[in-house]
Order: C-alpha cells, then sequence, then structure tokens
C-alpha cells in the first residue's frame, strides 16, 4: 500500500484484490475500488481480461 494511504494515487493499492487506481479506471470507470462489492467485480473483470498475472509478486518484492 502507498505509505501516504492518498486513495487518487496511482501507486497505491486497495481492497481485497488490491487493485490500484489506473487499472480500474481501465477496466470499469464505473465501478468504485474502495466499495468491497466493486472490489470483487472489478477482480473478475481484471481476471477474465489479464488473467491471474496482475497478482503475482514483483521481483523487487521477492527480495526484500
Amino acid at each position: 500500500m502507498n505509505p501516504t494511504s492518498d486513495p487518487n494515487s496511482k501507486y497505491s493499492a486497495y481492497g481485497y484484490f488490491q487493485i490500484v487506481k489506473s487499472t480500474a479506471e481501465r477496466i470499469d470507470p464505473t465501478l468504485d475500488r474502495m466499495d468491497p462489492y466493486d472490489n470483487i467485480k472489478l477482480a473478475v473483470k481484471i481476471y477474465d481480461k489479464l488473467g491471474v498475472n496482475q497478482w503475482l509478486v514483483a521481483p523487487l518484492c521477492k527480495t526484500l
């Protein structure tokens, strides 16, 4: 999560599926990633469109 906790930051990820603002807007701008139900709906849409790769651990995170 973004240390600033700014929900408008493009680097902040929120919700059950840690969806960033730019991805949410690209996949379905009508859904609110901060709402638990919409977060789930967005995750399903992201998975359908982009697959599970969106949730793989980044290489840098593996070294920390």
